[in-house]
């Protein structure tokens, strides 16, 4: 799916999100760690904060390992919440 629509790769945020979620939820492992990337690479709640939601469900001690090295590059607020939402 990812090479026939050109998702795999795609530097736009907004369908790289949702491919990933896609691939969180089915297991892809290509996509899992993509999403572990992405979510700390750019920092913005709107993609983060849902990747690392999705991320938790599948893969939590990887999620909690990704966002404690990179927690110190995000926004205090976002950092505050995803936290929360990692039980950290």
């Amino acid at each position: 799916l990812g090479a026939t629509y050109g998702y795999n790769g795609s530097l736009n945020s907004e369908l790289r999100h949702r491919f990933d979620l896609l691939g969180i939820r089915s297991g892809r492992e290509a996509n899992i760690a993509d999403a572990l990337d992405f979510a700390t690479s750019q920092g913005r709640m709107k993609f983060t904060r849902v990747l690392f939601k999705a991320l938790k469900k599948v893969v939590p001690e990887r999620a909690r390992e990704q966002f404690r090295k990179n927690e110190a590059r995000l926004h205090p607020i976002c950092a505050k919440m995803v936290a929360r939402d990692l039980e950290v």
